[in-house]
């Protein structure tokens, strides 16, 4: 259990070996400052009540069950980011607004959102997942020019006033990407041998850097931190053939 939990408190459902994508969901309710009960679910080996709990939201037989789900009441909410939003949307008086009410402002946190998956998360995986020393060195090249288009995205689009954050202020931008900045990087750096810190030093990416630090600082990111042990295992899994590091 995580916070205060009245008998209105919000249930949450999260995996027991961490879930970038069920991290959303739990840094937005640390963020905005809602009560909630966190219960941990088995991924591997999911309780039949979790299933059929998940099989009576989404009609599809397909659907494998998964985290984050979210019960406030009545209502029934799956999928981090629609999660993010309803809770932002529900609780209005609590906490940061993470989605701007303003268009504009919010087609740039969300534009930020897809840049970084395709110039971060994607290389990520493509570093991780290389079958060769050349080509864990092409993933690594293109990671060095996705955190350079990141950190001139960040210049261009995000606000020079108010704070570190993409926006000034903490929003959707960050809890979207966290997660997966924050792992990736400790995968990377244990499996690859590859800081993001040092290739963001080495190319002088000074708004990305201070960005990365003000996101690793904040305290609902050291609260949802799972142990690196943890994520190292988790990211061996997608290792290709190439065990090596490579040269930074």
């Amino acid at each position: 259990m995580v916070g205060k939990a009245p008998v209105t408190a919000v249930q949450f459902y999260d995996a027991s070996d961490s879930c970038p994508f069920a991290a959303k969901a739990w840094l937005t309710l640390l963020e905005k400052g809602i009560q909630f009960e966190r219960h941990t679910i088995d991924l591997k080996n999911k309780p039949k009540y979790f299933s059929d709990l998940y099989a009576s939201i989404n009609p599809d037989p397909a659907a494998r069950a998964k985290v984050p789900l979210l019960i406030d009441g009545d209502k029934h909410i799956v999928e981090s980011n629609l999660v993010a939003e309803y809770l932002d949307h529900t609780f209005p008086h609590l906490g940061p607004k993470l989605f701007p009410t303003e268009p504009f402002k919010l087609f740039k946190v969300r534009w930020f959102v897809e840049m970084f998956s395709d110039k971060f998360s994607s290389s990520l995986f493509k570093l991780l997942e290389a079958n060769s020393a050349s080509a864990a060195e092409g993933a690594k090249q293109a990671l060095d020019k996705g955190l350079e288009v990141l950190n001139d995205f960040t210049q261009q689009h995000g606000s020079s006033q108010n704070g570190m954050f993409f926006m000034g202020q903490y929003s959707f931008a960050e809890v979207a990407t966290t997660p997966f900045v924050q792992r990736g990087s400790v995968a990377l750096l244990a499996l690859r041998g590859y800081s993001v810190e040092k290739s963001i030093q080495q190319q002088n990416l000074h708004r990305l850097g201070a960005w990365l630090q003000a996101v690793l600082d904040r305290p609902s990111n050291k609260e949802t931190k799972p142990d690196d042990d943890l994520v190292k295992s988790q990211y061996a899994e997608h290792l290709g053939h190439f065990k090596g590091h490579i040269s930074q």
